[in-house]
């Protein structure tokens, strides 16, 4: 386990969000970044989002930079009707801001 996390999160659509969450550790002044879960939020009637892969590593302090690669796939009547790839990235503040 770590000893700080913080979220962001990604207007997908109207309805639609992905949520990240990064854990990781400070020890003497260093940040490591140690977790990234990745999930979507919202009504998700007619689309599914699975994480495929990512990667957190630390960056400019106090920020941790993230890529993922999410599976989108488009659902009618739950048979599937096509699926896309699409990338994500960002930065995730080590300090927790209210």
């Amino acid at each position: 386990m770590g000893n700080w996390s913080n979220y962001t999160t990604t207007r997908l659509t109207a309805a639609n969000s992905l949520f990240f969450l990064v854990e990781g550790k400070k020890e003497g002044g260093v940040v490591q970044p140690i977790g990234l879960y990745v999930t979507a939020s919202g009504i998700l009637l007619g689309h599914e989002w699975k994480p495929i892969t990512g990667r957190v590593r630390s960056s400019r302090y106090p920020n941790i930079s993230y890529n993922v690669l999410v599976s989108h796939e488009w659902k009618l009547l739950g048979a599937s009707l096509y699926t896309t790839t699409e990338e994500y990235s960002g930065h995730i503040s080590t300090i927790k801001t209210k």
